[in-house]
């Protein structure tokens, strides 16, 4: 009874081993990512993809039409 209870409480305490298909030729920065996306159950390069299209996206607002990236806070002062 007591080896089970110590091999179970062992079992369950090593982390878990996460298999990432990531190219060897990335930087640092960027092989991080992809270790984090594909740790999270998603694929890296479809991750990539929809992240890259987003970045892409414009800055209007649908509500307003204005450009959110030239709007003002509308509080406090502007950064310099």
């Amino acid at each position: 009874m007591k080896r089970s209870v110590v091999l179970i409480s062992l079992g369950l305490s090593l982390p878990c081993a996460v298999l990432a298909d990531c190219p060897s030729n990335m930087n640092a920065d960027q092989l991080v990512e992809c270790i984090t996306v594909e740790g999270s159950g998603a694929n890296y390069q479809n991750w990539q993809k929809k992240h890259e299209s987003l970045a892409g996206a414009s800055s209007t607002s649908p509500i307003t039409g204005e450009d959110i990236a030239t709007v003002a806070p509308a509080a406090g002062k502007v950064a310099e």
